[in-house]
């Protein structure tokens, strides 16, 4: 379960220095960018989990008429969006929940984006729903999310470690599991949603894989220290090491999902643009 409490403060503490080590994440982003339609009719954009604008900048650079809602769970995000755009009138910053924010006066979005954010969510059909029903006509929503074998090597090397030392894999757990494309296509469907997706694992590479948690804590997400007890770690720290290391380090996959939706007819209808044969084929990307 997904501790939101724990996802604000550790985002909040890591704003300002986010972006120097969220490699992956401005990947996702400039490619989430290159599959958004053209400026034409965007009017009113809602951007969810905005993070420190990394994706809000470009939005602003493509449109030049637009009106954007930002919105992200961390308040410190908030506060460091606040000073990145001061003075900037086509943008609503709002320390928002995803699953209960509401637009104002029944607001309609031309454009949803969410860049990075989804795997946070707790109730992710019940949420899409309510975004699809904040799509005005014609309206899309694009997102990026992490897939289930995201940081498959660390997992790896967790099991064999805590099975090594007795401990139990699930209640010792370096982090959350992220659901699965199938998982991800049934929640469109749910939330009557036509949606195609693109897949594909980026891999990035570190001199060693205390390196690499130490990035994935300088962006808020990481939290197997805390999980996993100090004897635990080191010797996942162990294994990670001894399997993975190549000659350009030891490398953290990243399996990226890629979506465009937009509402079908009937809610909970299986459209073509769910099914299997859609998705692309896997590629992997060094970040």
């Amino acid at each position: 379960m997904i501790n939101k409490e724990k996802v604000n403060r550790n985002f909040s503490r890591q704003a300002k220095q986010y972006d120097r080590f969220a490699n992956v994440q401005k990947k996702m982003a400039e490619n989430l960018m290159a599959q958004l339609p053209s400026q034409k009719n965007v009017i009113n954009i809602l951007e969810v989990g905005c993070g420190t604008g990394y994706l809000t900048e470009r939005l602003l650079e493509r449109y030049s008429e637009v009106r954007i809602t930002a919105i992200d769970l961390a308040e410190g995000m908030i506060e460091f969006m606040r000073d990145r755009f001061a003075g900037e009138g086509r943008l609503l910053l709002l320390c928002e929940d995803a699953e209960r924010f509401s637009p104002a006066y029944s607001e309609k979005y031309d454009l949803i984006v969410s860049n990075a954010a989804f795997q946070w969510l707790t109730n992710p059909a019940k949420t899409l729903e309510r975004f699809a029903n904040y799509l005005s006509a014609e309206g899309e929503m694009h997102f990026t999310t992490f897939g289930r074998r995201t940081f498959q090597e660390l997992h790896k090397s967790h099991v064999i470690a805590a099975e090594q030392l007795g401990k139990c894999v699930e209640q010792t757990r370096p982090g959350p599991q992220f659901a699965t494309l199938s998982e991800w296509r049934m929640h469109c469907v749910q939330a009557g949603l036509n949606t195609r997706f693109k897949t594909e694992d980026m891999v990035e590479f570190f001199p060693a894989s205390r390196d690499f948690l130490h990035s994935v804590k300088k962006i808020g997400a990481g939290n197997a220290e805390g999980m996993s007890g100090a004897g635990l770690l080191r010797r996942l720290l162990q294994i990670y090491d001894e399997e993975y290391f190549t000659h350009r380090g030891v490398p953290a996959t990243y399996e990226v999902f890629q979506a465009t939706c937009h509402k079908s007819g009937k809610a909970g209808a299986l459209t073509l643009s769910n099914n299997i044969d859609n998705m692309n084929d896997v590629q992997s990307v060094r970040v």
